[in-house]
Order: structure tokens, then sequence, then C-alpha cells
């Protein structure tokens, strides 16, 4: 019998096997768009994490690290603040970096990811604050102070200080997890339709018998 000439109960019983039956890395495919994805946005992502899709606390969360200057172009518009944020970091006046965990053993959502504290070397160091900047950036030669004011007074900057750039970058870096997990939900659903159940048996050629159980050359698996 096909599927849809079961009984009801029949088909309850053949769907749930289905569902069971997902026990393989399904996830993969997600996992590997959403690092590709990331990598883009300045999300240097290692591992990914995750628990759904009924209880509550389910959630992704992601581990890895954030490329600063990547994060800064994908995240605020071009401008001479933007600049001078980049030529600091790249002239070693803060770090380039800001290393992602997961702070829980026990859950996997965006509220447990960690980050580590960006530092900026400019407010630690205010003896060289006069160094000029190096590379060839327009700014090259420039004193950093004078850097500093720059981004100050660009009004279209939304991210003057230390603290601006942290909070923001962790606030992002959780959005992006929570997408991962709407992606994941998304990806499940589809896997546990009708529509992708019944190509599977059609391809396959899967029988039943009355009771849902699947038929192989006759005979009963």
């Amino acid at each position: 019998m096909h599927y849809n000439e079961l009984s009801t109960t029949a088909q309850d019983k053949v769907r749930n096997r289905y569902i069971e039956s997902l026990d393989y890395e399904w996830w993969d495919c997600v996992y590997d768009d959403a690092k590709e994805d990331g990598y883009e946005k300045g999300f240097c992502i290692d591992k990914i994490y995750f628990s759904g899709f009924w209880s509550q606390g389910d959630g992704a969360s992601w581990a890895g690290q954030i490329d600063v200057v990547q994060w800064l172009r994908t995240h605020t518009k071009d401008s001479i603040g933007l600049t001078a944020w980049i030529e600091l970091i790249n002239n070693n006046w803060a770090d380039k970096h800001i290393k992602v965990g997961n702070s829980s053993s026990h859950y996997s959502h965006s509220g447990t990811m960690s980050f580590d504290h960006w530092e900026v070397y400019y407010y630690m160091d205010v003896n060289h604050d006069t160094s000029p900047l190096g590379g060839d950036s327009i700014l090259k030669d420039i004193p950093v102070n004078t850097v500093m004011d720059l981004i100050m007074s660009d009004s279209t900057m939304p991210y003057k200080r230390e603290d601006d750039i942290t909070e923001a970058i962790a606030e992002s870096a959780r959005e992006y997890a929570d997408t991962i997990y709407k992606k994941l939900q998304q990806e499940y659903e589809w896997l546990c339709s009708d529509v992708v159940m019944l190509e599977h048996f059609e391809n396959n050629d899967i029988n039943f018998d009355e009771e849902g159980e699947v038929l192989c050359f006759g005979t009963i698996e």
C-alpha cells in the first residue's frame, strides 16, 4: 500500500518513524552556509552548537573569533571615522580579534555566548598618543590622538569608544546565532514535512502493509 492509502493511525506511525530516522547530521549544510556567510560579516566561526526545537532554552550559539576590521566594514557606513578605526587597529592600537566562546555547558543559545574583552591601547598608553600611524592609508603619519579626534567628530560613526564597539559586536554576534537557529529550525521542519517524506517514499519505491510496516520485496521489514 502507498502512504496515502493508509489509515490515519498507520500514517501517524509511519510519520513518527520517519522523523525518528533523521538521526544523521542533517544540519551540515546549514552549518557550512552559516560559516561562509558569517565570515563575510567578520564572524570566523569554528563550531556551532544548538538544541531544539521544543524546550525553553533551546537555541544556537557559536564559538570562534570576530575580525573587528571586517565587522566594522560590514556594519558601518563608509566614513573618515571608519577609516580611522581600521587604521588604528591595523597599526596595533587595538586588538584585531575578539574571541567568542560558550559560557554554559548545559545550554546552547545566543545568551550563553561569551566574549573576551576588546582592548584599545590608546587609552592605556597616553604617553604615546602623538605617535604617527604607519601604513599606506590617507591617515599615514597622522598622530594617534588626532586620529581619535577624527572618530569623535564624525557624526556618521555610531561607535566612538571601546565599549560602543564591544557591545555592538556582541549584540550582532548573538543576533547571528539566532539567525542560525531559525535556519536550522526551518531545515528540520522542511525535512519533516509530508512533501519531503512522500518524495522519499516514492524515490525509494517504499510500500506498507495495513499497520504501516514497511514492505520490502513483499515481506515486512
